[in-house]
């Protein structure tokens, strides 16, 4: 069988420039950058990694094992938050990695504060806001 012709090839150094201008443009708002699904299939590690070198002010994920993965690829330094929501059983680990948890509610909150509290620590949250498209991401 052939191989592809098609390839995709993603210039890491234009990627930065790009969010560096983006950033400038937007200041003194921030830019978050979504990599749901592996960075759409570029690469979370290359692709988080360079947008942290370039100074995004965070990274947002779909789910709890990519918020992971972000941490693994990025560290501590730039926040990792979680747009979906965070099931029961994740709980725990979302905290312990330090991802930012949604808190959609008050009952979330009140929840993610006792889990937080047992587990001796403080968890990082925000508060999703549905700005008209019902998406969260």
């Amino acid at each position: 069988m052939p191989s592809s012709r098609v390839t995709l090839s993603v210039d890491l150094a234009a990627l930065r420039a790009n969010h560096r201008h983006i950033a400038e443009a937007v200041a003194p708002a921030q830019v978050i950058a979504v990599l749901k699904a592996n960075a759409y299939g570029l690469g979370m590690k290359p692709i988080a990694a360079a947008l942290a070198d370039s100074g995004i002010a965070a990274i947002a994920v779909a789910e709890l094992s990519e918020g992971i993965e972000a941490i693994n690829a990025l560290g501590n330094g730039v926040p990792v938050l979680l747009l979906g929501t965070v099931l029961p059983s994740e709980l725990d680990d979302a905290i312990i990695a330090g991802l930012h948890i949604p808190l959609p509610d008050l009952d979330t909150a009140r929840h993610v504060s006792k889990i937080a509290s047992l587990l001796s620590t403080t968890a990082q949250c925000h508060i999703p806001l549905d700005t008209g498209m019902v998406d969260w991401g």
